[in-house]
C-alpha cells in the first residue's frame, strides 16, 4: 500500500506540474519579451538550485538577484511570491537578458509567473522591496525535464536535502529493458536516491534504489511493455553534488556503462563467466533463464582485482539481491525463484579486472 500510495502521489505531482504549464500567469504572467539586462547589478546575488523555496524578511529598499540554471527540455518554469506582509516586486530574465516575467508587485494576494518551454541556461529572478516585508514565501520550480532522446546522461547533478529532480521520457514498443543509473562524478558528495516510475500497463509500478550511502544507485525494468510517460526521480536523502544520471533502453548504452550478455539455459546446473573486466560504475549483465520448480539460485564472484558487486534482478526487472562486500568474494542467493528471465549484474563499485562469475541452481 505504501508503494502504491507513493506512485499515486508521484503521478499526481506530474498532473499538477503539467497543469501549471497551461495556467495563466497570475498578477502579470510570464512569457513576455523585451530586454532585461539580467537583473540589477547593485543587488545581492543568491545562487540557488531548483526546486527552491524560502521565506524572506527584509527592510525597505532591499534588492536581490536569485540566479539559477535550467537544463534543456524543461516544460514549465514557475515563480511565485506568497504569504507574509509588505510590498515586494518580482521579475525574471533568461540567459540572453530578455524579460520573461515582467515586474509584478505582491501586496496582499499571491502573485506568480509561469514560463512555458523556457530556454536553457542561466536565469535571474530579481526581488526588490518598497516597504519592510516579513515572511514572504519565495518559490521557484520547474516541471519534469523531457529526455525522450535516449540514451541521456547529465553530469554535475546537485540538490538540497529532500529536493526532487524529475525527468520524463517515453520508450518505443518492443523495448527490451529500461534502465536508470546514478553514479558519483569527480568530487561528488552527499547522498541521492533513485526512483524509476513506470506508466500504466508496464511490468511494474515503481523501482526504488536507496541502498548506497552515496550517489551510486540503479533501477531497471526488463520487457517493460505499457505505453505512456516514464519518470525518473532523483531524491536528495541528504544534500548532494557532482552526481551523474544516465537513462538508457536496451539496444543503447549510456556513456560509461559497457555490458556483456550471455545466456544460461534453464537445464544448466551451473555456468561460469569470465574473466570479466569493468570500469568504475560499469554494468556487466548475464541473462539467466529459469524453468519452474527451481529451489534456489546462487550467484558468486571470485578472483581478480578491484571491487565488483552483484545485483540480481527478477523477471519483472526489480533488484531483489545486492551485495556490498569489499573485494570480489560476494554471493547472492534467491530461494524459490520464479520461472522466467533473470539478470545477474556485476556492478563496478570500483574498476575491476579478471573477476569470475558463477551461477548455480538446485
Amino acid at each position: 500500500m505504501l508503494v502504491k500510495h507513493l506512485v499515486s502521489r508521484l503521478r499526481l505531482m506530474g498532473v499538477v506540474l503539467a497543469a501549471a504549464a497551461l495556467a495563466a500567469c497570475g498578477g502579470g504572467g510570464g512569457g513576455g519579451g523585451g530586454g532585461g539586462g539580467g537583473g540589477d547589478s547593485t543587488a545581492a546575488v543568491n545562487n540557488i538550485t531548483l526546486p527552491y523555496t524560502s521565506t524572506l524578511t527584509a527592510g525597505s529598499g532591499y534588492k536581490a538577484n536569485y540566479v539559477f540554471t535550467l537544463p534543456t527540455g524543461v516544460n514549465t518554469l514557475s515563480l511565485k511570491l506568497s504569504g507574509g506582509t509588505g510590498s515586494v516586486t518580482m521579475s525574471a530574465t533568461d540567459s540572453t537578458g530578455a524579460t520573461k516575467c515582467p515586474a509584478v508587485t505582491k501586496t496582499s494576494s499571491e502573485v506568480s509567473c509561469n514560463v512555458s518551454s523556457p530556454a536553457s541556461g542561466k536565469w535571474t529572478m530579481s526581488i526588490s522591496t518598497s516597504s519592510a516585508i516579513s515572511n514572504i514565501g519565495i518559490s521557484v520550480t520547474s516541471n519534469p525535464t523531457d529526455v525522450s532522446s535516449l540514451p541521456y546522461t547529465i553530469t554535475g547533478l546537485s540538490g538540497a536535502v529532500d529536493s526532487d529532480t524529475l525527468y520524463t521520457f517515453t520508450v518505443p514498443a518492443g523495448t527490451v529493458s529500461v534502465q536508470a543509473q546514478l553514479s558519483n562524478g569527480t568530487g561528488a558528495t552527499g547522498n541521492a536516491d533513485l526512483y524509476l516510475i513506470a506508466p500504466s500497463g508496464s511490468t511494474g509500478d515503481l523501482c526504488i534504489s536507496n541502498t548506497a550511502a552515496s550517489n551510486v544507485e540503479s533501477c531497471s525494468f526488463n520487457s517493460p511493455g505499457g505505453t505512456g510517460t516514464w519518470m525518473v526521480q532523483v531524491h536528495g536523502t541528504a544534500a548532494y553534488s557532482g552526481a551523474t544520471l544516465s537513462i538508457a533502453t536496451a539496444g543503447t548504452t549510456a556513456t560509461g556503462y559497457p555490458s556483456f550478455t550471455s545466456t544460461v539455459a534453464s537445464e544448466a546446473v551451473d555456468s561460469t563467466y569470465g574473466p570479466v573486466t569493468g570500469a568504475l560504475d560499469s554494468n556487466s549483465d548475464a541473462t539467466v533463464i529459469l524453468g519452474a520448480g527451481v529451489a534456489s539460485m546462487t550467484a558468486t564472484i571470485s578472483g581478480g582485482t578491484g571491487n565488483a558487486d552483484i545485483v540480481i534482478f527478477n523477471p519483472a526487472g526489480k533488484p531483489v539481491c545486492k551485495t556490498r562486500a569489499s573485494g570480489n568474494t560476494d554471493a547472492c542467493s534467491i530461494l524459490q525463484p520464479a520461472a522466467g528471465t533473470w539478470t545477474v549484474r556485476l556492478f563496478g563499485t570500483t574498476a575491476f579486472t579478471g573477476v569470475t562469475l558463477q551461477v548455480t541452481k538446485i
